[in-house]
């Protein structure tokens, strides 16, 4: 599939998804998304003083150009996303508590969730390549075992969850997704640098 028919896979798939997002919450998912990959960019603008080019796909971003940063920036870059969702979550909390809206709690929890979403020790996920950072050829066979039996339960706990009836069709469809997506992320063709 070249990349014209990502994009407009991607655009159609989006558009579909913007027709029934009648509570917005797809339109706060891709904020904060945004925020989350915006984080990524600006450390590494800083760490290296120049913009790294954007390969886009449905597996995130990948930064080209990562391969020049050292193991304390790669780090810095990898925790920048999760830190922007943490602190913009803290921010619509305060404001959540000036003037109450339940608009702004769930922008806020959305935030929350994709940030430890991404801590996730997952190697498709920041959290996994910031174990692999850590463990750095000291532990690296625990941290490859830690992260495989976390997949393992993450996609037992999503497809439990998708089979379970108290859920709505809707939620149980979106946990089987979930688990999927994971799955195919991280046993398929790996790309390097993807933040």
């Amino acid at each position: 599939m070249s990349q014209t028919d990502r994009a407009m896979l991607l655009g159609g798939l989006l558009f579909i998804g913007f027709l029934y997002d009648s509570m917005g919450f797809l339109r706060m998912a891709l904020l904060c998304s945004f925020l989350h990959e915006a984080g990524h960019v600006l450390v590494f603008l800083l760490c290296t003083g120049r913009w790294p080019k954007l390969c886009f796909g449905f597996g995130g971003i990948a930064l080209s150009g990562a391969q020049a940063l050292g193991r304390k920036q790669e780090l810095a870059v990898l925790c920048a996303g999760p830190a922007v969702n943490f602190l913009f979550a803290a921010v619509l909390y305060g404001i959540a508590q000036q003037r109450a809206s339940y608009g702004v709690y769930f922008l806020a929890a959305v935030s929350f969730c994709t940030g430890a979403y991404n801590l996730l020790p997952l190697e498709v996920l920041d959290g996994g390549r910031i174990l692999q950072n850590l463990a750095a050829g000291r532990h690296t066979s625990l941290a490859v075992r830690l992260q495989r039996w976390v997949l393992f339960l993450f996609c037992l706990l999503c497809a439990a969850a998708g089979c379970c009836s108290a859920l709505e069709w809707r939620a149980r469809i979106a946990a089987l997704l979930a688990a999927a997506y994971i799955a195919v992320q991280e046993w398929g063709p790996k790309r390097s640098f993807r933040y």
